[in-house]
């Protein structure tokens, strides 16, 4: 092994994780005995929440949660690594690589000489104990959110297994399991703040960052950039939407009326006198509030279901068994949500979907001229089911829009309509239709900031990228996700 080799490996483990390099440094004799702890504890089946509170008793050095926790993941990742050595060493092998992810970052190319680096394993253990990356945990602020298949959820309540969405290389989108989850407490973050976007991040944290150059030249390339580095940039973009293909899972038909009626729509048992009962399926609007809408409703009815419609001032009616019987799935207006045939559709499928919706639960305001500049629609979708929020703006998404989100505290409160006074039950979610797919530099103010509480982020089998939101504004972070195996 060369000289320079050997050099370059004692850097890599004498620099590897934050812990060490506090000015309460552990000595390489505590992290030997700190790696030995851990390790004998989780032989005796002991969790990671109690040897992270045993350790905060053990060493007074890491008396702070944060910081038990923090050697908690660093040895535990080591103890992964000579697993990985140790089932190696059984065939024979004695040559390691790391493997990284198609967005990792920067020190984790360092590190390990873009991938190409091979170790041995006298190198590995050199210092007593090997290393995993990826180096640092680069977590979001505790406000933050991100998109799951249970819909938004905060970062810190992620769990190993849940399933969050994520960008395929083409823009495509796709659910992918948690494999980690990560909490510290930083003492700086960095904040990236406009009108449209909301991003709070410690300065290590990797975003999904594209150039004006790449913007302008290179449409569909996109990078990996530590939050620090982007202070102060006025150029460049962050990413809010997808590139989703979907396929033909429903009619354009069946995803209309479902728009129509999840938005406006009723399902009951009607009792008959001579037959039995069936479904009755309405859908309310009022013919003279809305006369325009009311036709447009009754005229895609009429071609969509071949039973007998009944006309009403504020709703209208038919009969379909059926159809009935699926609809009861979908519950009261605060429990409604769409349905996966939809969800898994085409974009076009899926703008049947939405514009149906907004007609009956939403609004279009007509953009105007101001100022010699053409602004566009701005479309709004409203609801009062939190599911069925999070399922409209993953709709947005999808066809290649920006979803953001605003909630109306009504809860609670005493409305009057033409029929009375009522209290009304739920408060009232509203969704905006964006049209840019990106935030641009130009509009974010970017600086470091104070930050006291805990962070977190999760770390997912591939592609690691997350769709985070905080505040209602919605943006693509990155992830960095690499492994140590053996080499063959």
């Amino acid at each position: 092994m060369s000289k320079l080799f050997k050099t370059y490996w004692k850097n890599f483990l004498s620099e590897s994780w934050d812990f060490r390099k506090t000015n309460d440094r552990l000595s390489k004799e505590e992290v030997k005995e700190i790696y030995n702890l851990i390790k004998s504890m989780q032989a005796q089946g002991k969790s990671a929440s109690v040897i992270i509170k045993h350790l905060q008793s053990y060493n007074e050095k890491l008396s702070e949660y944060y910081k038990a926790k923090r050697a908690f993941d660093t040895e535990n990742k080591a103890i992964q690594t000579n697993s990985v050595m140790d089932s190696a060493d059984e065939l024979g092998i004695d040559k390691f690589q790391c493997i990284l992810s198609p967005n990792a970052c920067d020190l984790c190319r360092q590190k390990t000489a873009n991938g190409d680096r091979i170790f041995r394993e006298s190198d590995l253990t050199k210092a007593g104990y090997g290393h995993k990356p990826p180096f640092h945990a680069n977590p979001h602020s505790e406000d933050t959110e991100i998109y799951t298949d249970r819909g938004w959820i905060k970062i810190g309540e992620a769990q190993i297994g849940d399933n969050a969405i994520s960008l395929k290389d083409d823009f495509d989108l796709e659910f992918v399991p948690i494999v980690a989850t990560i909490k510290v407490k930083p003492p700086k973050m960095i904040s990236f703040n406009s009108r449209n976007c909301d991003v709070l991040v410690s300065p290590d944290h990797r975003m999904f960052y594209q150039t004006d150059w790449d913007s302008k030249k290179n449409k569909g390339r996109w990078g990996i950039k530590s939050a620090k580095e982007l202070v102060g940039k006025t150029c460049g973009n962050f990413y809010a939407s997808s590139k989703w293909k979907g396929s033909n899972t429903c009619t354009k038909e069946f995803a209309r009326f479902m728009g129509f009626w999840l938005s406006e729509g009723s399902v009951s048992k009607v009792k008959r006198k001579s037959i039995n009962d069936r479904y009755q399926i309405s859908i309310a609007q009022s013919i003279k509030v809305n006369p325009d809408k009311y036709e447009e409703i009754y005229g895609f009815l009429k071609s969509f279901t071949k039973e007998k419609i009944w006309r009403a001032d504020m709703q209208m009616m038919f009969l379909d068994d059926d159809l009935g019987d699926y609809l009861t799935q979908f519950g009261k207006s605060a429990d409604k949500f769409i349905p996966p045939e939809i969800k898994e559709a085409t974009p076009e499928i899926i703008r049947e979907f939405l514009d149906a919706f907004r007609l009956g639960d939403g609004s279009t305001i007509k953009g105007s001229n101001w100022k010699d500049a053409n602004f566009r629609d701005c479309l709004k979708y409203t609801t009062s089911s939190t599911k069925m929020t999070s399922d409209l703006g993953e709709l947005i998404m999808k066809v290649g829009r920006r979803p953001s989100f605003g909630i109306q505290k009504r809860k609670g409160t005493i409305m009057n309509f033409k029929n009375g006074d009522y209290k009304i039950n739920n408060d009232q979610w509203n969704v905006t239709e964006g049209y840019s797919q990106l935030y641009s530099f130009q509009n974010i103010d970017s600086k470091e900031v104070d930050y006291d509480g805990y962070a977190y982020c999760v770390q997912l089998k591939k592609n690691n990228t997350i769709l985070t939101r905080r505040n209602g504004k919605v943006v693509w972070t990155g992830n960095c996700y690499c492994i140590l195996t053996p080499y063959l």
